[in-house]
């Protein structure tokens, strides 16, 4: 007996959950369709809270986060519904999953998505025509990758050559003034020797000069020295005659 008690109780508090599940999914749908969509999401958890395994209030859930534009936690929540989704359900849960992808610009994900949704129900024309959109998408970024690859790797060589044409010119450049160099440092060698004046032939160094200007002097006053000698002597015998 008492285990039947405890076996109508459970299966009245599941009941009890049951019905409070499906009557918060119904109020947030209520809030949903007014645009209040802070306030269903609040009823779609309180749902999810009385039966983590609904999948009503789930994939609602999702809905509700794409309508906020929250993409990243809408595809986390679509990605839970299409691993429990049982055949009928996963198709549309594969669409939505596909559409959070495709908002996000993950075009590779988007078109792997949507052709899990039409091979559930190949008769979905939405996801048909959303497929080849994305595809066309798709195409396009490869295309745009492709060509900026190949315009960086244009660009790099292009560089690299610039670079190479730049050191040649530099090296050449350097050539050059090593070489000027080289002739310059000849020039002072000839010119500087070992760092005293040199002297052409047939010229007279400085020195040579000074000394014969100093013999040239002492010359000149040992001369004028005779002369005074020579004019005392003469004025010596004037001087007699007259006496």
């Amino acid at each position: 007996m008492r285990v039947i008690l405890m076996i109508l109780f459970a299966i009245l508090c599941f009941d009890a959950s049951a019905q409070s599940e499906k009557r918060m999914i119904r109020a947030g749908n209520r809030q949903y369709d007014k645009g209040n969509f802070v306030e269903s999401e609040v009823d779609y958890l309180r749902a999810l809270t009385e039966d983590s395994t609904s999948y009503k209030a789930a994939f609602n859930l999702g809905a509700v986060l794409y309508k906020q534009e929250r993409m990243e936690d809408a595809e986390r929540v679509f990605k839970g519904v299409v691993q429990d989704s049982l055949s009928e359900h996963f198709s549309k849960a594969s669409f939505n999953l596909a559409n959070s992808y495709l908002k996000q610009r993950k075009l590779k994900e988007a078109v792997e998505a949507y052709k899990g949704s039409l091979r559930a129900n190949p008769t979905d024309t939405l996801a048909k025509r959303n497929l080849a959109y994305t595809q066309k998408l798709l195409e396009e970024q490869e295309n745009q990758e492709n060509q900026d690859n190949k315009d960086n790797k244009d660009n790099k060589d292009n560089k690299e050559n610039q670079d190479n044409k730049e050191n040649q010119d530099n090296k050449e450049n350097q050539d050059n003034q090593d070489k000027k160099d080289q002739d310059q440092n000849g020039d002072d060698k000839e010119d500087k020797g070992d760092g005293q004046p040199q002297q052409t032939p047939g010229q007279m160094s400085k020195e040579e000069v000074d000394q014969l200007l100093e013999a040239i002097q002492a010359n000149e006053d040992d001369t004028q020295e005779k002369v005074k000698k020579v004019k005392a002597a003469g004025a010596k015998q004037r001087n007699s005659k007259n006496w």
